[in-house]
């Protein structure tokens, strides 16, 4: 199948996705799927692979193929604070057929890939989906590729719109740690699920301002996470991210 990741590149799906573990990291908003564990490790992959990166002061989405087959090698995604515009059309994508693959790029040319603008989560933290076209998945031809554990990239009319992430509390991770391999509790969804919520616009705005209602939010949340007495390298990572809130804008 192609997919159309610009106007004028695209790739083609293949069999084989990527292995690596998905790391989201709450520090800086992105999720990175390219079995790198530092920023060096990262930067070594240039030597042998093309596609699009991140230049000084820009804001775009990060998709490297091998220059020696063309296939997708990583992923580097940033990640919104502005909240879908429409929820239940941005929850219809979760109910797309989903094909399970790689991409392999059809020339050997770098481009740019521009950001999603808006980001959907339900209230479980179940799923998060990020879009840069907000509208729902059409009846015909909206699909799902997934190109690696949990993580899906969103078509419409066979043009990349955005990407999914599914049971994104299992990949909280703080800077570039690995995930825990054990899956998550419940309760850290929903810790998440409250970070998410706070951390949107336009609730994220009061937190900005100082807002002693937020404040209080914050305080709230930062207890509860730490009285949940298991997950603790997950709860660490949400403990560590609202601590950063507080200390910035409380």
């Amino acid at each position: 199948m192609k997919v159309q990741l610009t106007e004028s590149v695209a790739a083609f799906t293949t069999e084989s996705p990527l292995s690596h573990s998905p790391c989201y990291a709450l520090r800086d908003q992105s999720l990175a799927v390219g079995g790198y564990t530092n920023q060096e490790e990262r930067d070594a992959q240039l030597a042998h692979t093309f596609g699009s990166q991140q230049w000084m002061w820009s804001e775009e989405d990060d998709f490297r193929f091998r220059k020696s087959d063309h296939q997708l090698e990583s992923l580097y995604l940033l990640i919104p604070e502005e909240p879908c515009a429409a929820p239940d059309a941005c929850a219809r994508w979760v109910r797309t057929p989903m094909l399970v693959g790689g991409l392999r790029a059809e020339t050997r040319d770098n481009f740019a890939l521009e950001t999603t603008t808006g980001r959907w989560f339900d209230q479980e933290a179940r799923h998060m989906i990020c879009l840069r076209d907000q509208s729902p998945p059409p009846e015909e031809g909206g699909r799902r590729v997934r190109v690696a554990p949990d993580t899906d990239l969103l078509l419409a009319g066979g043009k990349m719109v955005g990407w999914m992430l599914a049971n994104p509390a299992r990949y909280l991770t703080q800077g570039w740690d690995l995930p825990a391999a054990e899956p998550p509790a419940s309760g850290t969804s929903l810790l998440l699920a409250e970070y998410l919520a706070l951390t949107s616009w336009p609730a994220f705005e009061k937190i900005r301002d100082g807002d002693a209602g937020a404040c209080r939010e914050l305080r709230s949340l930062k207890k509860r996470i730490l009285s949940q007495p298991v997950d603790l390298s997950r709860t660490a990572v949400l403990g560590r991210a609202v601590d950063m809130l507080i200390e910035d804008h409380c």
